[in-house]
């Protein structure tokens, strides 16, 4: 593991987006943030705002909690979680199969830095090697004396009919997309006591609502909200009714966000085709960013949100504070 613990820089401007719909229907219930449709929840539900972001950062709301997140690639998602973790005031662990060393690593440090992060932890693992992916908790607990919350990230795509699949591909992105994610939430609800509520965030995809071309990745996604749902369900009985490890279990649903190393593929001349059929499933005003997710996953991750069990719907509406 490597780990820093300079900091530097401040936060920018909030970032502004809404929930919609993403089924073809003409209505749903309809919130501050937009249209949304059952089973997803509007950003309002959470007491998530524009506001509410500034007020984070200000507060710097994550003070002292050390996060994971799991899946953190340059530019990507995962950077953009451990980017507002930092602003907030937390202490990201980031955790992907590039060393320490990597240029691209370096580079994702020297910004998590400069975003202001008090400490910050690099390490290697492949999340599917069953041996790598149980050292992540024990590592964080080593290294900073306990882990508070889990961002799951990690995620792989691939776009082809159907029956073009292998064994061997099919069973990868399962275990990547979805066997990975419940083994990890595992590993970190073992280490939990009654003493703090753990939080752990999936971030799931509007493929999940069914999408051409992609035959065993919406399935994944689909898994990720149900495992949301269900643990959130369940942890909360078992804190009530067993005074078991207090953790919420919450889900982001995202809409198509193509600065991303995942959708790096859809800007290639050949793949137009592909690209504008997702952008054509969106139907949003405009493009979603990196950080606007990272802003609604650190909100999740706050100790005072309310968010157990929660499936929340974002896609990219509205303007950008600063443009």
């Amino acid at each position: 593991m490597t780990t820093s613990r300079e900091a530097g820089g401040a936060p920018d401007g909030a970032q502004n987006f809404r929930a919609r719909s993403i089924y073809p229907v003409e209505f749903a219930h309809v919130g501050e943030w937009g249209v949304t449709y059952p089973p997803y929840d509007l950003l309002e539900d959470i007491g998530f705002s524009l506001e509410r972001v500034a007020e984070e950062r200000e507060n710097r709301e994550l003070a002292g909690e050390v996060i994971v997140v799991a899946g953190v690639s340059e530019k990507g998602i995962g950077e953009a979680t451990a980017i507002e973790i930092a602003r907030q005031g937390g202490i990201p662990v980031c955790v992907s199969r590039k060393s320490g060393n990597d240029p691209e690593v370096l580079r994702i440090l020297d910004r998590i830095k400069k975003a202001g992060a008090p400490s910050v932890a690099w390490m290697q693992a492949d999340l599917t090697i069953n041996e790598q992916r149980r050292r992540i908790i024990p590592g964080t607990i080593s290294a900073f004396g306990k882990v508070d919350g889990l961002a799951l990230v990690a995620a792989k795509i691939d776009d082809k009919a159907f029956t073009d699949y292998t064994d061997e591909e099919i069973d990868n992105m399962i275990s990547l997309n979805a066997s990975s994610h419940t083994k990890l939430a595992r590993d970190f609800c073992e280490v939990l006591n009654t003493s703090k509520k753990g939080r752990v965030v999936e971030f799931s995809s509007l493929a999940e609502a069914g999408s051409v071309g992609q035959g065993v990745y919406p399935g994944t996604k689909a898994y990720l909200n149900s495992m949301a749902r269900s643990l959130g369900a369940e942890y909360a009985l078992r804190f009530i009714r067993d005074r078991d490890a207090n953790v919420a279990f919450s889900s982001i649903v995202i809409d198509y966000v193509p600065e991303t190393h995942m959708t790096a593929y859809l800007r290639d001349a050949k793949n137009r085709r592909k690209e504008e059929r997702i952008r054509n499933l969106t139907k949003s005003e405009r493009e979603l960013r990196p950080g606007e997710v990272g802003a609604v996953a650190a909100h999740l991750l706050n100790p005072r949100t309310d968010a157990n069990s929660k499936v929340v719907s974002i896609s990219g509406r509205g303007r950008i504070i600063g443009e």
